[in-house]
């Protein structure tokens, strides 16, 4: 058995691992308590497609991001995945982030801050055996708005600590 892992083989580890990040939200999703707004009376439900550049390391990301409903006045609950491409590797991760928003009215540039917890899985582009599962924290500030509709236009900006890439700057579109 060689020990280089085959272009295949990290595609297959990294399909399992985010196939095991999956089964894990949608636990911690069922697990919430019984007052969180999932059923979607809030207005921060829906999902949507998210874009960025992280830096440490440097990789284009592109993702989707599901909003849950609100936790409890005004704090939101994000989960959401992401891929990574570029420095020698690719990386997923499963998030998931409390947002608070300072502001009731999505109608005009809302900001908004919090915190999360992912868990990335990297796999190398040299091929060698160093798939590796890392967790991390990050800090979230950013600002939304409401757009045609019911839709929230976001901007984001998030500070790793940990494993998470050291600085994610993030476009997105959440639609409800």
């Amino acid at each position: 058995m060689s020990p280089f892992m085959t272009n295949r083989q990290v595609r297959r580890d990294l399909r399992s691992a985010l196939g095991t990040l999956v089964a894990v939200a949608a636990l911690a999703l069922g697990s919430l308590p019984a007052g969180a707004d999932i059923a979607g009376t809030s207005a921060s439900r829906g999902v949507g497609p998210v874009l960025g550049i992280g830096m440490d390391p440097e990789q284009f990301h592109v993702g989707l991001r599901f909003g849950a409903g609100e936790l409890s006045n005004r704090l939101d609950l994000r989960p959401g995945v992401e891929l990574g491409f570029g420095d020698h590797r690719t990386r997923g991760a499963f998030l998931i982030d409390a947002l608070y928003r300072f502001r009731e009215r999505w109608d005009v540039w809302q900001p908004y801050a919090g915190g999360g917890i992912s868990l990335g899985v990297i796999g190398h582009d040299d091929f060698n055996d160093d798939t590796e599962v890392e967790p991390g924290l990050n800090l979230i500030g950013g600002v939304g708005k409401g757009v045609r509709g019911n839709d929230l236009f976001q901007t984001e900006v998030r500070i790793g600590i940990g494993e998470a890439p050291d600085l994610g700057l993030s476009v997105g579109w959440l639609f409800r």
